[in-house]
C-alpha cells in the first residue's frame, strides 16, 4: 500500500513538471497575443565582436591641424598617429572621430568616447589626464594686415570685437571676459569642424576685428590652402602658452591604464625615434626643445 502511495506521488510529481513546462512553453509562443505590452527577452550571450570591444580605442576631436586632422582622409593629425603608433602593436585598436569640440567635450565625458585630443587640464578637469604631453599651444591674435590694434591684456580688448571658437580654453582672463561680454557685441564665438574658418570669413567681411587662435594651427591653415592669398597680421600672443594632452574620459573604467599605457609608449616612441619622425611629417618641434610653459 505504502509502495502504490509513493508511486502516485511521484506521478503527480511528473504531472505538475510536464504541466508547468506546456504553460511556460504556452506563454512563450502566444505570449505576443496575450500580453502585448510586455516582451519577454531571451539571454544573450557576448558575440565575438562585444568580446573584441575593450580591445577598440575610440577618440574625438574638431579639426585641428597638424595636431588632430578630419577623420577618415589621408592626414588625420600626427596625435592619432601617435596613438596609433602607441596602442596599435598592443593588439588595439585606435578609431577617430571628428566633430564639434563642445560635443567632443561632452561625449567624451559621457563615456561615448574613451580621449579627448588635444585638450588642456583647465579643460576638463575631471578627465583622466597621463604625465606625457602631446604638445604645446601658443594662443595668438591675429588682424588683417591693416590693423594697428595689438594685445596688451584684457583692457585692449576694450577697443575691438573678439571672435573665439566655443568651449576653446585660451588663459583664465580671457575666459573671465568671455563670461563678462559672451551675450555683447564684443565677443563672437563660432563652433562646428570649421570654426577656425569661420572666424577668418568674419574677420574678412569686417564682423570681427580679431581673432585668437593656436598660431600653429593659423599658420598650417593658410599653408595649405591651394591659392594661399590670405595674408593675417599676429597682433600679439598670450604668454605663456598650454600644454596639450589626451584627456580620457572619467565615465570609461579603462581610463587610469591606457593613461599609464600612453605614457610608457610615449617614452618608447621618443627613445627609439619613432616620435621624431611622426612630428617631422607634420611639421612640428618636439615640445621639450621648445620654451618652457606653465602646465
Amino acid at each position: 500500500m505504502r509502495g502504490e502511495q509513493e508511486d502516485m506521488e511521484h506521478r503527480s510529481a511528473f504531472l505538475l513538471l510536464g504541466l508547468a513546462a506546456l504553460v511556460a512553453l504556452l506563454v512563450t509562443i502566444y505570449q505576443p497575443v496575450l500580453f502585448p505590452g510586455e516582451r519577454l527577452v531571451p539571454p544573450v550571450l557576448p558575440t565575438e565582436d562585444a568580446m573584441a570591444r575593450p580591445r577598440v580605442l575610440t577618440f574625438c576631436s574638431d579639426p585641428w591641424p597638424p595636431y588632430a586632422g578630419t577623420a577618415g582622409t589621408a592626414s588625420e593629425g600626427y596625435v592619432v598617429d601617435l596613438l596609433r603608433a602607441i596602442f596599435e602593436p598592443q593588439g588595439f585598436e585606435v578609431r577617430y572621430s571628428s566633430m564639434a569640440w563642445s560635443r567632443c567635450i561632452q561625449e567624451t565625458r559621457d563615456g561615448r568616447f574613451l580621449g579627448l585630443l588635444c585638450c588642456e587640464r583647465h579643460e576638463t578637469p575631471d578627465f583622466t589626464f597621463p604625465q606625457e604631453p602631446v604638445g604645446i599651444t601658443s594662443p595668438s591674435f591675429f588682424t588683417l594686415p591693416d590693423s594697428t590694434w595689438t594685445w596688451q591684456g584684457t583692457p585692449s580688448l576694450d577697443l575691438i570685437r573678439l571672435g573665439m571658437v566655443q568651449d576653446y580654453y585660451y588663459c583664465d582672463a580671457l575666459e573671465e571676459y568671455v563670461r563678462e561680454h559672451r551675450h555683447s557685441a564684443r565677443v563672437v564665438l563660432t563652433q562646428g569642424t570649421e570654426a577656425l574658418e569661420r572666424l577668418l570669413g568674419l574677420l574678412e567681411t569686417g564682423t570681427i576685428d580679431a581673432f585668437v587662435e593656436n598660431g600653429v594651427v593659423v599658420d598650417h591653415l593658410l599653408a595649405s590652402q591651394a591659392s594661399p592669398t590670405r595674408r593675417l597680421r599676429c597682433a600679439g600672443r598670450i604668454e605663456p602658452g598650454g600644454i596639450l594632452y589626451v584627456g580620457f574620459s572619467p565615465r570609461d573604467p579603462r581610463s587610469h591604464d591606457i593613461s599609464r599605457r600612453f605614457d610608457e609608449g610615449m617614452r618608447r616612441l621618443r627613445q627609439d625615434g619613432t616620435l621624431a619622425r611622426i612630428l617631422a611629417r607634420a611639421g612640428v618641434a618636439d615640445w621639450l626643445s621648445s620654451a618652457t610653459v606653465s602646465p
